[in-house]
């Protein structure tokens, strides 16, 4: 048979306390407690205010068992600690050196018949603890469909950050990466102090006409021109390590009075190789200067 105090709710401030349950609650928030620190409180509750010794104690929640007092002080420990976490008291349970403990907060008990049919049918009106039906209570979702909901929505974030993922594996993995190329100035016989108007078109003719095919393929990636003017570095390396070329369009040109030298040649960048290089002696002509190139950028593409 049950004991009275089971049938008991109790009211401490804002804090409510089923025995019968094995719970205590403050508004939405509920703890459990096991059968024997709950069997400590209400000893402690049913005394409230009055000093309960450690012997009342024992004898009461450990009657006819052979147990230490360090159970006791585990028992008070772990009540004061999830007790702790619901009320808004700074101290619930006193202890009183050497001889036991005392509930210091004010309680109020809200029901103490078995044979009620409901709980909500012996509390005051004014004072309904969270447990209990209430019509004025906001409804929620059962817990089971807020934990369905909550794993369907962790479901669909995994899937949009996979799409993100596969996306980004695809265009960096299973798309062929790009040739990159790179185009040295064009180097000219003579000391660049004393170039003449002729040898600089020329040099302007040959930049400008590999430049612009290769631009025309969409097939490859161009390193800007700024970038292969700088002085004082080893380009294959630097251009290598530092923007990941693959190719280097390097070449030299001379004029031997109205005809031209011209020397242009693709490099692996990785081994400084040459991989294809194209010669030829002709007339000083654009027309023809600017066919030369079209011709090699034709042979490079078909190459690499």
């Amino acid at each position: 048979m049950k004991s009275a105090s089971s049938y008991k709710i109790y009211l401490c401030g804002d804090l409510y306390i089923y025995p019968e349950l094995g719970q205590a609650k403050r508004e939405e928030d509920t703890i459990r407690l096991g059968p024997v620190n709950m069997k400590v409180l209400t000893t402690l509750l049913d005394r409230s205010g009055e000093l309960v010794s450690r012997t009342e104690l024992f004898e009461t929640v450990w009657k006819n068992q052979i147990v230490n007092d360090d159970t006791l002080t585990r028992s008070i420990s772990d009540l004061r600690s999830q007790l702790g976490k619901l009320s808004k008291h700074c101290q619930l349970i006193e202890t009183i050196p050497k001889r036991g403990y005392r509930w210091v907060t004010e309680i109020e008990i809200l029901s103490d018949k078995p044979e009620q049919k409901s709980l909500s049918e012996n509390l005051p009106k004014t004072r309904k603890p969270s447990i209990l039906p209430s019509t004025k209570t906001k409804q929620r979702l059962p817990k089971n469909l807020w934990n369905k909901l909550k794993t369907t929505l962790q479901l669909l974030l995994l899937l949009f950050i996979s799409v993100l993922t596969g996306s980004w594996i695809f265009n960096q993995l299973l798309q062929p990466d790009l040739p990159q190329i790179a185009i040295l100035p064009i180097q000219i016989s003579t000391v660049p102090s004393s170039l003449t108007e002729a040898e600089n078109r020329i040099s302007t003719i040959i930049d400008e006409t590999l430049q612009n095919q290769l631009l025309k393929n969409k097939t490859l990636k161009i390193l800007a021109k700024s970038l292969t003017a700088e002085k004082g570095i080893k380009p294959y390396p630097y251009l290598y390590r530092e923007y990941g070329i693959r190719w280097i369009i390097e070449g030299r040109t001379k004029i031997n009075d109205d005809e031209v030298y011209i020397y242009l040649a693709v490099v692996d960048a990785h081994t400084a190789m040459v991989h294809h290089a194209k010669i030829k002696h002709m007339k000083n002509h654009p027309e023809q200067i600017q066919r030369f190139c079209l011709e090699f950028i034709k042979e490079v593409i078909t190459l690499i």
